[in-house]
């Protein structure tokens, strides 16, 4: 019975490194997509026009993302809500990690090859 309950650190470690570069790669990960996400949307005219659809809309949500720290200026003077659409995007990003990860998990735990 004792040695059932032995630590294994041979395992534990390799564990450890995998979690390490889960974590690294996170780090990397959500700086890199967000000014990605940045370029590309910024130089979108369906964005730019969403944008001003929305500022009239509803008037106080640039008030709200300039409150937040953001800024709703876009490069050619106009009004811009490319940090709600980033935001958006990388929260549909985190759903789809938290579906898709287990599914996948336990297929690979299934799986018997």
């Amino acid at each position: 019975m004792a040695e059932k309950m032995k630590l294994n650190y041979k395992k534990t470690i390799l564990t450890g490194f995998g979690f390490l570069a889960t974590s690294i790669a996170w780090a990397v990960y959500d700086p890199y997509i967000t000014k990605i996400l940045n370029k590309i949307l910024s130089e979108s005219d369906m964005i730019a026009r969403w944008s001003e659809a929305i500022g009239k809309a509803i008037p106080w949500i640039g008030q709200f993302a300039e409150a937040q720290g953001e800024s709703t200026v876009s490069l050619g003077g106009g009004f811009t809500l490319v940090p709600l659409f980033i935001g958006i995007i990388m929260t549909f990003d985190n759903i789809f990690g938290v579906i898709f990860q287990p599914t996948f998990g336990k297929l690979s735990d299934n799986c018997h090859s």
